[in-house]
């Protein structure tokens, strides 16, 4: 008698998959593209968060001016942007996909927090549209004052709507007793609400981040072993 086939991944768990490896592939193309290292403030380590949670001119003051640098920057940032246009429809979808996941496991909490996964792309591509405006207006010498009150708004949009879907999928983790997965996606949720209260703490920002890749890492890593065991 010959042996059973092997079962075949769902649609769902293979598109959750495949979503999982553009988030984190597209992630390390942009971290190579983004401008590496730059003189910022409000202790910031990382050019293009600085850049997002800017509040003043002098937070701009690495991208502004003719000088070389400046110029070099300014072209690093619209090239990381170019692909920024892509990347919210890789970790939006991923984690809208999560929540599926889980959804379709009996934790219907979870469809609350897909509009707000999904959320995360139409406000990701708003603030990359006022970020290149950014750009174009320091290129040009001027001020950059006026479109930062919309740049600030459309910011914490996509990270309060991605803090959301992060905190909704956190209870469906720990519920699930993914303990490591539901814990990064709870952290991350709070730190995210804590740098805003922080008023974009530097240091806080940078530790949302790390806090952030860690969690997409660890449900990527969760949906790749998802389609292995199948």
């Amino acid at each position: 008698m010959t042996a059973p086939a092997a079962r075949r991944p769902e649609a769902l768990t293979l598109a959750t998959a495949a979503f999982a490896v553009a988030t984190i592939g597209l992630a390390a193309v942009m971290l190579t593209v983004f401008p590496a290292t730059a003189e910022l403030t409000r202790g910031f380590r990382t050019p293009v968060l600085a850049f997002e949670l800017a509040l003043s001119e002098q937070d701009l003051a690495f991208l502004a001016g003719p000088g070389e640098a400046a110029a070099r920057a300014r072209a690093r940032m619209d090239a990381g942007h170019r692909w920024d246009t892509v990347f919210p429809f890789a970790y939006g979808g991923f984690v809208a996909l999560l929540l599926v996941q889980l959804a379709r496991r009996h934790e219907r909490l979870m469809w609350l927090g897909v509009p707000f996964a999904l959320a995360t792309i139409p406000t990701d591509l708003w603030e990359n549209a006022i970020l290149v405006d950014i750009t174009a207006a320091l290129g040009r010498g001027d001020p950059a004052a006026p479109l930062l009150p919309a740049l600030y708004v459309a910011t914490w949009l996509k990270w309060g709507v991605l803090a959301v879907a992060l905190g909704v999928l956190a209870i469906g983790y720990l519920r699930k007793r993914a303990r490591i997965t539901g814990a990064l996606a709870a952290t991350s949720a709070g730190a995210i609400g804590l740098t805003w209260m922080a008023r974009a703490n530097g240091a806080l920002a940078e530790l949302m981040t790390v806090l952030l890749f860690a969690f997409f890492l660890a449900a990527a890593v969760r949906s790749l072993a998802a389609v292995w065991r199948r």
